[in-house]
């Protein structure tokens, strides 16, 4: 298989685009049938892509995100399948739903919205969970001065959430990472605590590293009123696996999917709401040994399973079976 993986080039916070390349050019390198290559049209220019094309003549175009569906039109004359790999399902779907019928077939994060693209938008449709780059995020020998911490930025869905969580965080060593998170109700309580800003993977890794429990909260599903058919959020993010390359201990969302890529209670810690949190966050600070256990084990699936160079072989296996 020969495969063009064209994306903006955009920088974002986990630093998808350079993970997904550099594993898709181990892959080249590794699997004899599978050869790759990749443009960012934000750096290059369309002719360059004709270039592409017409020398690398590949078998399938992979389009990652939605800013760049335009290349579709220019693509059209070489009769090659060309596929939309979204990865903020269903969260922003209004963003694109409508250039869903430009594409040959879909790639989505979420499993709640394969039979949307399936049944409704007539589509083939590929689930491929998001996962971790271990270069980016990996354990350190750091000492705990944290008893607990969350880092993202502040959805809709997370500051109500956050709120209720305040004043009995307010008593622990608690830190607070990402943008919006002054319009928090409860933010005097706890503002010396908060890091209002965006940090790069690496110190991610190292506050993960430094921290008693992690908490993992997911967004609500129509947190930003961009999923007009309120479509479920089945899959966890890439958050969880990025924690658990970081030998980590976590605390997540409960999502219906979660226990296809860990066992709960034994690689992985979840919450069903609130309450369920709060008395998580007590049980497990007093329990230092289980922690590192769960973590351990975790960390062990993970560089197994769930690294973006397992994953992309998975696409690369569902691409020849599926389409």
């Amino acid at each position: 298989m020969r495969l063009l993986y064209v994306s903006s080039g955009q920088k974002t916070l986990s630093d998808l685009n350079p993970s997904i390349v550099s594993a898709f050019k181990k892959l080249s390198k590794d699997l004899t049938s599978f050869s790759f290559a990749y443009h960012y049209t934000e750096q290059e220019k369309d002719s360059e892509l004709i270039r592409k094309m017409k020398e690398f003549k590949p078998d399938y175009v992979v389009n990652f995100g939605h800013t760049t569906h335009d290349i579709v039109d220019l693509l059209t004359p070489f009769n090659v399948p060309v596929g939309l790999w979204v990865v903020n399902d269903p969260y922003s779907m209004s963003n694109y739903e409508k250039l869903v019928g430009k594409f040959d077939f879909m790639i989505t994060q979420d499993s709640g919205m394969v039979e949307f693209y399936k049944q409704i938008k007539k589509k083939p449709c590929i689930h491929l969970p998001l996962a971790t780059n271990p270069s980016n995020y990996y354990p350190m020998d750091l000492e705990k001065k944290y008893d607990v911490c969350f880092i993202g930025n502040a959805w809709p869905g997370r500051i109500p959430f956050l709120d209720k969580l305040i004043p009995h965080l307010s008593k622990r060593n608690f830190i607070l990472i990402g943008k919006g998170w002054h319009k928090l109700k409860n933010y005097h309580l706890i503002q010396h605590n908060i890091l209002e800003k965006t940090i790069e993977p690496d110190e991610v890794s190292r506050i993960y590293n430094q921290t008693k429990i992690t908490l993992n909260i997911h967004r609500d599903r129509n947190d930003v009123n961009k999923n007009p058919y309120n479509l479920p959020a089945y899959t966890p993010n890439n958050r969880t696996f990025d924690i658990a390359a970081a030998k980590a201990f976590q605390v997540t969302t409960h999502r219906k999917d979660l226990e296809k890529y860990y066992n709960l209670d034994k690689e992985i810690v979840s919450y069903h709401d609130h309450d369920d949190l709060l008395q998580k966050i007590d049980l497990y600070l007093q329990k230092n040994e289980r922690r590192e256990n769960i973590a351990n084990l975790a960390y062990l699936r993970t560089l197994r399973e769930h690294t973006y160079y397992a994953r992309l072989q998975e696409l690369i296996d569902k691409i020849k079976i599926e389409l």
